[in-house]
């Protein structure tokens, strides 16, 4: 029975929502109380930063950039997964779900430990941290689905040949310009620039992934794969 293609990653676009609705909300009371932007953002004296940070921003055009960015790669997200049952789609929202805030609140965590035992005076905020995340999430699925898919790839039928040639082929694009701006220009890959907090972006893409891989680990993703494709 064919499902509805986007049946299954209910959590993604809760996470998007969550996320997204907050750091508009909060953009909006900043914008009429100015003050309370540092007062939330992330530092050594503010250890509520580390949940707070997450959804404050600077201005319109770092809001806009970052829940831009987020919608591309939970958007990829979904096309990688999309070649698998609905049980096992839930599986990877769950695991996407978990990631995002883990690694969010994770990265604010090594900050805000980093800052107050060498005296920083440093502040920031925004969701980058989370945009990493979710990249690092992607890289991960990118990799295990790829892999399966290719393995299974004579199995399908017909008429899914032409799903299995896309999602193959994203995997193969992702996988590989990834790793060749990570290898070439890691400056661009990690957004390096002034006032730019690349240290996040860094440790946001690195527990995205160790989370990621370390949840799927847990429950043995490969039992669940049986749950099969479409």
């Amino acid at each position: 029975m064919k499902i509805h293609p986007f049946a299954g990653f209910e959590k993604v676009g809760l996470t998007f929502l969550i996320i997204s609705i907050l750091s508009t909300v909060l953009f909006l009371i900043t914008s009429t109380f100015p003050t309370l932007v540092n007062a939330l953002s992330l530092s050594s004296e503010h250890p509520w930063g580390i949940f707070t940070s997450i959804f404050v921003h600077e201005d319109l055009s770092h809001l806009l950039n970052n829940i831009f960015s987020l919608s591309v790669f939970s958007a990829f997200f979904v096309l990688v997964n999309s070649l698998w049952k609905e049980e096992l789609r839930r599986y990877w929202s769950t695991v996407f779900f978990q990631t995002i805030f883990l690694s969010g609140i994770g990265t604010n965590t090594v900050e805000f430990v980093l800052r107050r035992y060498t005296w920083s005076t440093i502040s920031s905020c925004g969701v980058s941290a989370v945009v990493y995340a979710s990249k690092g999430i992607l890289m991960i699925a990118s990799l295990y689905n790829f892999s399966v898919y290719l393995i299974g790839f004579s199995r399908f039928s017909k008429k899914r040949d032409i799903a299995g040639i896309f999602v193959i082929f994203l995997s193969i694009m992702i996988i590989s310009s990834f790793l060749f701006e990570l290898i070439w220009d890691p400056k661009t890959f990690f957004g390096a620039a002034p006032h730019v907090n690349t240290f996040a972006h860094f440790v946001g893409f690195l527990l995205g992934m160790a989370i990621s891989s370390s949840i799927l680990f847990i429950h043995n993703l490969r039992r669940v794969s049986h749950a099969g494709m479409v």
